[in-house]
């Protein structure tokens, strides 16, 4: 394992940040940490820094103990947690220029040419950062992270104020450097379409415990479908599916669709009673929700962790 956290518990007064979290990353995934606000992601994630102390618990970071190792682990992590800070009135450049020489990165001429073809800013480095969008910082901060070639790259919620294009190109970059490279990325995020798309496994995280933690289409496997129909007949194809036992599905006389909870067995199913009843069909969705998934399970437990491999 690339992390292995145990046990791991921090308190700030009476509030339990961290309770007793137990989690492991693999070699080459994208690993999404999932959860409300304040159920504990950026402690975890700044204790995986060493930014702040933990309580009780240990951290091993490319089997190195983070409490005893900490230069050797460090040295192997690129991270933007929050927002990227940089000298507002130096070049982009010259930015990555001082980072790289703090990091001792050798060949650093030709490592920073390499971060900005790869993050899109060739072309724009000489110009002072403090004329950069939001999404040209995040993209700066994406090359400093990764300016000294690190193992295991850490980002607490990247999309922040992006636009849409940002943040696909941004989970391309990702999903490049777990691919292509061979990098180990830990994603915090609040949107969950993204860990959906790009994760390999994840965690959510509630009230400072991990409720459930596995591989995100086994996860996901387990829910029921949601399936949209449409149609140009919904009474018909309403009382149809009551034939069949489903009395919940629901009608939208405007967009002439029908919609019901089923499971992926019940698809084929739905569709050829529809059919052979002379219903027309126009359209067929079935989709599985992360959003309903993570709703459904940190409001059904706090305490229970679940984990499929």
């Amino acid at each position: 394992m690339i992390v292995e956290i145990k046990q791991l518990s921090k308190s700030f007064g009476n509030l339990k940040a961290v309770d007793c979290l137990d989690l492991q990353v693999a070699p080459r995934e994208v690993f999404g940490l999932l959860g409300p606000n304040g159920a504990g992601k950026s402690t975890t994630l700044r204790m995986l820094l060493s930014l702040i102390r933990p309580d009780e618990g240990s951290i091993k970071v490319f089997g190195l103990d983070l409490s005893t190792e900490r230069r050797k682990v460090l040295q192997q992590i690129g991270c933007i947690i929050e927002k990227p800070d940089f000298y507002l009135y130096m070049s982009g450049l010259d930015n990555l220029r001082v980072f790289g020489a703090l990091s001792h990165t050798p060949q650093l001429r030709q490592r920073i040419d390499e971060m900005l073809e790869l993050v899109g800013l060739k072309g724009r480095e000489k110009d002072l950062v403090k004329t950069y969008s939001h999404g040209m910082k995040q993209r700066l901060g994406l090359a400093q992270a990764l300016l000294h070639d690190p193992g295991l790259i850490i980002l607490d919620e990247p999309t922040t104020g992006l636009d849409p294009q940002g943040i696909i190109e941004l989970r391309n970059l990702i999903l490049h450097l777990k691919n292509d490279l061979g990098k180990t990325v830990i994603l915090s995020s609040h949107i969950l379409s993204e860990i959906e798309m790009i994760a390999d496994r994840m965690a959510i995280i509630n009230n400072g415990k991990a409720v459930v933690q596995g591989r995100v289409r086994e996860l996901l496997t387990e829910e029921s479908l949601n399936m949209r129909i449409q149609t140009d007949d919904i009474p018909r194809a309403l009382a149809v599916l009551r034939t069949i036992s489903f009395q919940g599905a629901g009608g939208d006389r405007d967009g002439g669709w029908i919609s019901l909870e089923c499971t992926r067995e019940d698809v084929p199913k739905v569709v050829h009673t529809l059919s052979v009843a002379g219903v027309n069909i126009f359209g067929v969705q079935a989709t599985r929700s992360l959003e309903d998934f993570f709703l459904r399970i940190t409001a059904a437990s706090e305490n229970s962790v679940r984990n499929i491999h």
